[in-house]
């Protein structure tokens, strides 16, 4: 699971933040950039489709490849406390949420150009 620190100007309208680039901490305390792509809300489930920021000489690297560099990464709130922080955690192919996910990000997929 990963806690995610809440940021600035979230347009609950649209359901992103006014800025994507959100930052998240993970259980040994390491954190970690992402830009937000999209984000689902399923009855009383928040879901975000992000980007992992990579170090700029991963991008470099990657387009002398001609390759992309970037992660894409489904996370699913899963606690929403009293606190200023929300939990999140990672929804990959083996999760019970996984296909769930996939459904409500399909149309971000295909608009975004992100294979799945």
């Amino acid at each position: 699971m990963i806690e995610f620190n809440p940021f600035e100007g979230f347009n609950e309208a649209e359901g992103l933040p006014e800025d994507s680039a959100i930052s998240m901490v993970d259980e040994e305390g390491i954190e970690s950039g992402y830009r937000m792509l999209a984000s689902k809300k399923d009855g009383d489930s928040l879901y975000m489709l992000v980007e992992e920021e990579m170090p700029e000489e991963a991008v470099l690297e990657g387009a002398q490849l001609g390759e992309s560099v970037a992660e894409v990464l489904i996370f699913k709130c899963v606690a929403e406390g009293e606190s200023e922080e929300m939990v999140f955690e990672l929804i990959d192919e083996a999760h019970e949420s996984f296909e769930l996910a996939l459904e409500l990000f399909k149309e971000d997929f295909d608009a975004l150009g992100i294979e799945y």
